[in-house]
């Protein structure tokens, strides 16, 4: 059976903005040996610009996406037991992609499996996948 495939672009502009608890500041400081790293404040303002284009064909659907990343505002303060408090900032431009897809095992099915990565590269360098099983109710 021959389908055609319609591309389907979608323009992607995206604020992000992530502010620190200004009363759990102080309950922070106190930090154990055996404790993991911990998070005292972080703030991020980020503006992501790009494209997504997905389609489709019988139950699957995929998807491409490209996008610029500009972080204004990205520091955090981290305390790891006995150190000092350090700053880190990762402010500036990054070239954003991503990529996926979705299946339906059937048009009627209540089930959904996705499967999702999402890179980054310049000022932010990273890497991030994600799997879902879904059942629609």
């Amino acid at each position: 059976m021959n389908r055609s495939v319609a591309l389907v672009p979608r323009p992607l502009a995206r604020l992000f903005w992530t502010g620190p608890r200004k009363e759990n500041r102080d309950q922070q400081k106190f930090v154990l040996k055996w404790l993991p790293p911990l998070f005292v404040q972080g703030r991020s303002h980020r503006l992501r610009l790009g494209t997504r284009v997905s389609w489709s064909t019988a139950n699957v659907t995929f998807m491409l996406g490209l996008a610029g990343e500009y972080e204004f505002d990205g520091e955090s303060d981290m305390i790891v037991a006995n150190a000092p408090e350090r700053t880190s900032d990762i402010g500036g431009f990054s070239a954003f992609a991503e990529t996926g897809s979705s299946m339906r095992p059937g048009a009627s099915s209540p089930w959904q499996f996705e499967v999702h990565v999402r890179g980054w590269e310049g000022r932010r360098d990273a890497v991030s996948g994600m799997a879902t099983a879904n059942y629609l109710f």
